[in-house]
């Protein structure tokens, strides 16, 4: 009789859960170069902007390690659901390290503009057998477990000195560019990669900001606070930031650590729990924003090297 009541009991336990919302897992965004970055939850692992090769002194590159982990598929890269680009400059992307890493993992999704699934169906040795999706903006991708909406974001203005000539140039080109909002393991994450504007749809959340570091400097940080609020979202964090320009805004960033990050560093990683529960496990770094991004005047020259002046911009 006895054994008959526990066994009812625990019947009726487990049937009162059903139809109470469960809390998802935890969601990691780890910080690989530059504007690259692993987004993880559960079972989905994405990467965005991410293999790329550089060489100069104003951003994060990729080390060797990471490029060899990428090209044997070994951890962090031995499983992902997709890679996505925001655009095809070489400080995101190399097209022959994609279609190499592609051909090894034939069940993940390749993500990009026009120019992105070009150039990688051009470097593959042979064709690939991975699914491919044009970037277009407010066109949804939904795969399992993971959803992907890119977004209308034009690449930021550029101003640089032209090596022959010595005159400044604007580079302002409407070069073509996306930013994604993605959906993965219960959470969302906003990528702008290199935009200074956004187009949301109304009421579009996200529980974690990446933004160029130029958003800052271009709105200043009570814009991007009052976005980063209006998201909801848990934190903000920069990208695409170099040692240089970190020193121009590491005292503005340290004051607003509660919500805003940097990701100056690679393999600094920001943790995300359940929305009941506030964010944690907060590197010396940081985190942003939602909703349309206005359009700062002009970002300033990265300094020498930068791809406008290698021409990648035309």
């Amino acid at each position: 009789m006895g054994r008959k009541h526990r066994t009812l009991h625990a019947l009726f336990a487990c049937c009162a859960t059903w139809g109470v919302p469960q809390d998802p897992p935890e969601a990691s965004v780890r910080h690989l170069a530059n504007a690259g970055v692993l987004l993880q939850s559960g079972n989905s692992r994405v990467a965005v902007d991410f293999p790329f090769t550089g060489g100069f002194d104003w951003a994060v590159w990729p080390t060797e390690s990471q490029i060899g982990a990428w090209l044997r598929r070994e951890a962090p890269f031995d499983r992902l659901d997709a890679v996505v680009f925001t655009h095809d400059h070489l400080d995101h992307f190399d097209p022959g390290l994609v279609a190499q890493g592609l051909a090894l993992r034939p069940e993940t999704v390749l993500v990009g503009t026009t120019r992105v699934l070009q150039r990688v169906r051009e470097a593959a040795a042979a064709p690939l057998r991975n699914p491919m999706f044009e970037a277009r903006a407010g066109q949804p991708i939904q795969l399992k477990g993971l959803g992907i909406l890119p977004l209308k974001a034009p690449h930021a203005r550029y101003w640089d000195i032209h090596p022959v000539t010595k005159q400044r140039v604007i580079y302002d080109d409407g070069y073509i560019h996306s930013a994604y909002h993605i959906t993965l393991g219960g959470y969302s994450f906003l990528h702008g990669g290199d935009a200074h504007q956004i187009d949301l749809p109304p009421g579009t959340t996200a529980d974690l900001l990446l933004l160029t570091r130029g958003v800052v400097r271009g709105l200043g940080l009570p814009a991007v606070k009052e976005l980063h609020q209006r998201m909801g979202a848990q934190h903000t964090a920069l990208i695409h930031l170099g040692p240089t320009e970190w020193k121009t805004l590491e005292v503005a960033i340290q004051s607003e650590k509660d919500w805003l990050s940097a990701f100056t560093e690679r393999d600094l990683s920001i943790v995300l729990s359940p929305k009941s529960h506030p964010t944690r496990n907060l590197p010396p770094s940081k985190v942003v924003p939602k909703a349309r991004l206005p359009v700062p005047a002009t970002e300033p020259a990265p300094g020498p090297g930068h791809p406008a002046e290698a021409g990648h911009l035309r």
